[in-house]
């Protein structure tokens, strides 16, 4: 967002997107609480821009944004800090479960600001944890994990879902099973 913004937010117009979203922060975007702060006027730049051609700009979590500074999380400051007319977000129901924390919460907590989700179920209920890396053998195919999925979808339009997306990082099985997998167990699935 801080080189060349205004071509990208062209080319996602002519590609005719609606939304553009903040996918990760790399690590030397992150190294303290006030990194977080200096971004949130980033943010505001690259969703007035992506507003102005007509598109919706996103922040995507992982879990490290549940890390405590103080009595807040970066994700409690970006939700009470940006502009919720501006910046939305694509909540990985995934990484804020695995942090210990609960969409649904911020579903009620924070209505209409969760347009997008990314689905993706976890084996086991783990301690919380803000590290990455040592954790990816905990995904599993939607359905077949410890992630309440009725109880979210059923309070997801409440968030603002308008779309959700499977995401499967890492497979025990065959990437294609595990889609078929997670598709049988979401078409059967009733909020």
């Amino acid at each position: 967002m801080k080189n060349n913004w205004e071509k990208r937010v062209e080319d996602a117009k002519t590609l005719k997107l609606k939304y553009m979203v903040n996918a990760i922060l790399m690590p030397e975007e992150r190294k303290s609480f006030d990194d977080y702060k200096q971004l949130v006027e980033v943010f505001h730049k690259a969703a007035e821009t992506a507003q102005q051609a007509g598109i919706q700009f996103c922040y995507h979590n992982h879990n490290f944004e549940f890390t405590k500074y103080g009595d807040t999380t970066v994700y409690e400051y970006f939700l009470k800090t940006l502009d919720p007319k501006l910046v939305k977000y694509e909540m990985d129901c995934f990484w804020v479960t695995h942090a210990g924390e609960d969409p649904v919460a911020y579903f009620k907590k924070y209505p209409g600001r969760f347009p997008l989700l990314h689905i993706k179920d976890m084996k086991d209920k783990p301690a919380p944890s803000h590290e990455l890396d040592a954790k990816m053998g905990l995904f599993a195919p939607v359905g077949n994990g410890s992630i309440d999925w009725k109880r979210i979808f059923a309070a997801a339009p409440q968030g603002g879902m308008k779309h959700y997306y499977v995401e499967q990082d890492y497979c025990e099985v065959p990437p294609l099973e595990a889609v078929k997998t997670s598709y049988d167990y979401l078409s059967k699935l009733k909020a």
